[in-house]
């Protein structure tokens, strides 16, 4: 066991982050979001809506990303969203992904919705952030 701390780089043009506590990880994932995006806020629930990660600013859309993610049916093997517009110049981005820990959802308030190759990208950096480390 070492003391290192975890970092996360960029491989091509994907994320990529380092083993450390889960939590560290998520808020590493948050970072990178917002500044690759532009997102005005991120927030990460459990399946039933309870936050893994909040942002406080944002508490009020915890129940609607919840029931956005609850109704959502995936197409098999593709990364997937739900968004709804929230306000003039926001978009609410639902994105559900599976993890080792459970579905997760990842809520986001966007400028403008994001495109499938984005929601595929990041869909595919939170799993990869919530990825148990290695023992």
């Amino acid at each position: 066991m070492g003391t290192s701390r975890s970092s996360h780089g960029r491989v091509g043009n994907s994320i990529v982050f380092h083993r450390g506590p889960l939590l560290e990880r998520l808020a590493r994932f948050r970072d990178q979001l917002i500044r690759h995006t532009g997102a005005q806020g991120v927030f990460i629930l459990d399946r039933e809506g309870k936050p893994v990660m909040e942002d406080p600013a944002f508490g009020k859309l915890h129940f609607l990303a919840r029931s956005l993610a609850q109704a959502y049916r995936p197409v098999a093997g593709q990364a997937g969203n739900v968004h709804v517009k929230i306000g003039s110049n926001a978009v609410l981005e639902v994105v559900p992904v599976d993890t080792p820990f459970g579905c997760l959802v990842l809520g986001t308030v966007m400028p403008r919705p994001l495109t499938a190759a984005a929601v595929a990208e990041i869909a595919a950096a939170l799993r990869q952030a919530a990825k148990p480390r290695e023992a």
